[in-house]
C-alpha cells in the first residue's frame, strides 16, 4: 500500500474524488498515485468548420443535423478508428450514449455486473446509437484511431470522439485549429457527466528499493514533476496536482471547464469496470456497428461473456 505517500505534503490537497479513485476497494488502502487526467469530447479542426460553415452542436438532434449537412457535402460525418489494434475505442460511443441516456449510476452498476447487458436500457443505448450510426466512416471498424487521427486533420472525416492522448499523434502546427464540443446531450433530466480517465502509477509489491519507488512516486505527485511531464508532451492533459500550472491554451482551459461542471466523472470501459470485460465490448461493438440488425442475439452473446468474467 501507498498510504504513507499520501500522508506526505505533495499528496495533501488532492480532492477527495481523486483520493477514492486510488484507494482499493477490497482492501482499503492507497494503491495508486495519479499525475494527470485527461477528457473525451467530439474534436473537429475549426478550419474545417468553419470552411463547411458548421457550429458545434448542444443537443442530439443538432448533432444529427450537422451531421446531415456534412454528409451532404460529401464529409464521412464520423471519424471512429476502432479497427486494428484499438478496438476499445468503440466503447467510448457506448460509455458516452449509456452515461447520456441511462446516467452514470447505472453505466457504473452495468459494469459491475448489476445489469444485464441485454436489458432494455442498453438496448435503448443503441436505438439511439442507430440515429447516429449511419454517419460513422465506412472505414471506422477498418483502421486505428491514430490513421482515423490523420483522416480527421486532412478532412475526410468532420469530427471524432476521443480523448486528448490522440493530440499526441497530431503534428505540433494543427494543435492550434483543434477544438473540441461536449458530447451531446440526450435526455434533460440525466445529470451530466463526462469521461475523464485519471493516469499515474501503481508500484510493485515485490521492489527490492521501497524507498527509492516512494522516494520517484512522490515526485511524480508533485507539482513540479507534473508540470515538466506536460512541457514536454502535447500539452493536452490536465495535471492532478492542485496547484501544478496547466498548458493554459483556450483548448485545455475548456477541457479543464468541462469536467469540473460535470455532475459525476467516469473513467473508460475498463477502467470503470476490467481489462477481462473489455475484450467483450470489443467483440459487441465491432460486430453491432458490421451488422446492427443482430443487435438482440449480440446483446445475448455479450451478456453471456460478460457473466463469465463477473462470476470467476
Amino acid at each position: 500500500g501507498l498510504d504513507d505517500i499520501w500522508d506526505k505534503p505533495e499528496l495533501a490537497g488532492y480532492s477527495d474524488a481523486l483520493k477514492n479513485l486510488c484507494t482499493s476497494a477490497s482492501s482499503g488502502k492507497k494503491v495508486f498515485v495519479p499525475t494527470s487526467y485527461y477528457w473525451w469530447g467530439m474534436f473537429y479542426r475549426k478550419s474545417n468548420f468553419a470552411k463547411w460553415g458548421v457550429q458545434e452542436p448542444k443537443t442530439w438532434d443538432e448533432f444529427l443535423d450537422l451531421c446531415d449537412k456534412l454528409k451532404s457535402k460529401g464529409v464521412a460525418p464520423i471519424g471512429l478508428g476502432a479497427g486494428g489494434d484499438t478496438p476499445w475505442v468503440a466503447s467510448a460511443w457506448f460509455d458516452y450514449l449509456d452515461i447520456r441516456v441511462n446516467g452514470a449510476a447505472y453505466h457504473r452498476e452495468l459494469l459491475a455486473g448489476k445489469h444485464r447487458f441485454d436489458d432494455p436500457e442498453v438496448r435503448k443505448v443503441f436505438d439511439t446509437w442507430d440515429q447516429a450510426r449511419p454517419y460513422f466512416d465506412p472505414d471506422g471498424t477498418a483502421i486505428p484511431f491514430q490513421d482515423a487521427t490523420t483522416a480527421l486533420l486532412q478532412g475526410r472525416t468532420g469530427m471524432m470522439l476521443i480523448g486528448t492522448f490522440f493530440a499526441d499523434a497530431a503534428p505540433k502546427d494543427a494543435l492550434d485549429d483543434l477544438d473540441f464540443f461536449q458530447f451531446p446531450i440526450i435526455d434533460a433530466k440525466v445529470p451530466v457527466a463526462e469521461e475523464a480517465p485519471t493516469d499515474g502509477y501503481f508500484a510493485s509489491a515485490r521492489t527490492k528499493r521501497v524507498e527509492g519507488v516512494k522516494e520517484l512516486l512522490r515526485y511524480l505527485a508533485s507539482a513540479e514533476g507534473q508540470e515538466l511531464y506536460l512541457k514536454n508532451s502535447s500539452g493536452t492533459a490536465l495535471p492532478t496536482h492542485p496547484d501544478a500550472k496547466d498548458a493554459g491554451t483556450p483548448l485545455v482551459l475548456k477541457g479543464r471547464k468541462l469536467i469540473e461542471s460535470a455532475t459525476d466523472v467516469t473513467q473508460f470501459f475498463n477502467r470503470d469496470s476490467s481489462d477481462a470485460l473489455q475484450p467483450t465490448a470489443d467483440t459487441a461493438l465491432v460486430h453491432y456497428l458490421a451488422k446492427p440488425k443482430e443487435i438482440g442475439s449480440i446483446l445475448t452473446t455479450w451478456q453471456r461473456g460478460a457473466q463469465k468474467i463477473w462470476s470467476q
